[in-house]
């Protein structure tokens, strides 16, 4: 559950005010909220997972 909850969260926005051009959520800009929630819903665990790593890793770096 705390998984998803990072993830809308960080679809909605980038925590640290701006995505770099390599991360992965940043095609899902233009979407409004509720767009970006069902977005979410339909990517696979795998997908979900890298998503996750990568702003684990982006986080470290900032």
């Amino acid at each position: 559950m705390i998984e998803k909850i990072n993830l809308y969260g960080l679809a909605y926005d980038c925590p640290y005010l701006q995505r770099k051009d390599n991360y992965p959520l940043k095609e899902v800009n233009h979407l409004s909220f509720y767009e970006k929630v069902i977005w979410v819903e339909g990517l696979s665990k795998e997908k979900k997972h890298t998503i996750l790593e990568h702003h684990k890793a982006c986080s470290k770096n900032r």
